[in-house]
């Protein structure tokens, strides 16, 4: 429960931000789906009621028409407004993809390069928006279905309880057991999320090499057919093996659930058949029969709703999980001027996270203003993340990088990008025109050339 409130207090909060009308539509939306349904239990019984009086076929039919016409109405209702939710919730939706892809592109680059990270964004990316059947939207939606299914269950449990008690509350016990069943495989689900973005993650990136152009040439040369297609074939088998317990454990709960719902419908129809033979009217056993399937029913959408619901919760929760992750910034408040300058490494350590061994040790050198320089050393002696250094994507792990007599560090990113031009090994070429794109116009182009 403490999960769902949760995600209920995020979701709202976006549709307050970006979408109030939705709550005005949620509401109508409630109203029509409690009480189409209870209007079709009532009208046959009725109907049934006013034969056994020996009304009038004018009355019969004036019920019938109205009925007819009070039922086509909600149902109209409904159907519109399912229509206009469906965009404006998108909005919300759209709203939060450009807040989670904001901050992925603004956290530090060495944060990015995190494993654990990016597993947290790609989670919050693949659970909580990237699709209308996860997070926020599955949630919201689901929870409309679930607010309904709860709203008619009372409503019929009042009908229902009036006739016997102890019948109501042992098909509410047997719908508790269904929800707890399917609640674990649910928590099973969750536990198993970390595996599931470990395997993709790695899927996606080889997935990704072995489709790019080029890659092509290397993969042919060097023979690594074989090897890419084992490795593949690894975390495939890997997806599939998390994929089959989590489905053995659900299958386990539905089956379960398919058990108690069986005896739970036996028990109520073998009641109201026995009430018939004492007695009881053809009318009120329609009615009761009636309201005790819509109640068995509302019962089996409270599972349902309630289960989809908190996997959406889940995903909202990963979202969050990524949106609460602490940016790890250093205090940029200075400017660089616009004039030549100079660069001084002074005793610069550098050590990646979870390696055993400093990349950069004890480097130190200073680049005069208008002086040229290359580096030059073998594979992996540390050249790229000198320079990565110098560009800010990385932090020294001891010692510190000048420019002009300023800490790297306090240098606003901004004015230090604007002095550096970077082309990495594996740098990526953008299908953008960045004169289209960025706005800059063919004169201001031109005048820089």
């Amino acid at each position: 429960m403490k999960i769902m409130m949760y995600a209920m207090r995020k979701t709202f909060r976006a549709m307050m931000k970006w979408k109030k009308s939705l709550f005005i539509m949620i509401f109508f939306m409630w109203v029509s789906g409690v009480l189409t349904p209870f209007l079709q239990v009532l009208m046959p019984s009725f109907l049934l009621y006013l034969i056994e009086t020996e009304s009038s076929i004018i009355m019969l039919l004036w019920f019938a028409l109205l009925f007819g016409l009070v039922t086509a109405f909600l149902d109209s209702v409904s159907t519109y407004l399912t229509q206009l939710y469906d965009p404006k919730m998108y909005i919300v939706k759209c709203k939060l993809t450009l807040a989670l892809y904001d901050k992925a592109m603004n956290t530090p680059y060495a944060q990015m390069e995190d494993m654990g990270y990016r597993q947290k964004l790609n989670r919050a990316q693949k659970n909580g928006i990237e699709s209308n059947n996860v997070g926020f939207e599955c949630f919201i939606r689901n929870l409309i279905f679930l607010s309904i299914a709860l709203t008619g269950f009372i409503l019929y449990a009042a009908v229902f309880g009036s006739i016997q008690i102890w019948l109501c509350f042992v098909v509410v016990l047997l719908s508790v057991f269904s929800i707890f069943l399917i609640s674990r495989a649910q928590a099973y689900e969750h536990q198993k999320k970390s595996e599931y973005a470990i395997a993709d993650q790695q899927l996606q990136y080889y997935h990704h090499n072995v489709k790019l152009p080029k890659n092509g040439k290397d993969i042919r040369i060097f023979h690594m057919q074989d090897y890419l297609i084992h490795r593949i074939k690894k975390y495939q088998i890997k997806r599939i093996r998390t994929l089959s317990d989590v489905e053995r454990k659900y299958l386990y709960a539905k089956l379960g659930t398919t058990l108690l719902s069986t005896i739970r419908t036996l028990l109520v129809f073998g009641y109201f058949i026995y009430q018939l033979m004492h007695g009881m009217s053809i009318s009120a056993f329609v009615f009761y029969t009636s309201a005790a399937t819509a109640f068995s029913g509302w019962i089996n959408q409270i599972v349902s709703y309630y289960n989809e619901t908190k996997r959406g919760a889940l995903g909202i929760i990963d979202y969050e999980d990524f949106m609460n992750e602490v940016i790890q910034d250093d205090e940029q408040c200075m400017s660089l001027p616009q004039d030549d300058l100079e660069i001084c490494f002074d005793h610069v350590y550098f050590c990646y996270p979870g390696a055993k061994k400093d990349t950069l040790k004890d480097v130190s050198f200073t680049v005069h203003k208008k002086e040229k320089i290359g580096l030059v050393g073998s594979n992996g002696a540390g050249k790229t993340t000198l320079m990565k250094l110098l560009c800010g994507l990385y932090t020294p792990t001891k010692g510190h990088i000048y420019i002009n007599g300023i800490d790297i560090r306090y240098i606003k990113k901004e004015d230090l990008y604007s002095h550096i031009a970077a082309i990495f090994q594996d740098s990526s070429v953008m299908a953008y025109s960045f004169k289209k794109e960025c706005g800059v116009s063919s004169q201001k182009t031109n005048s820089n050339r």
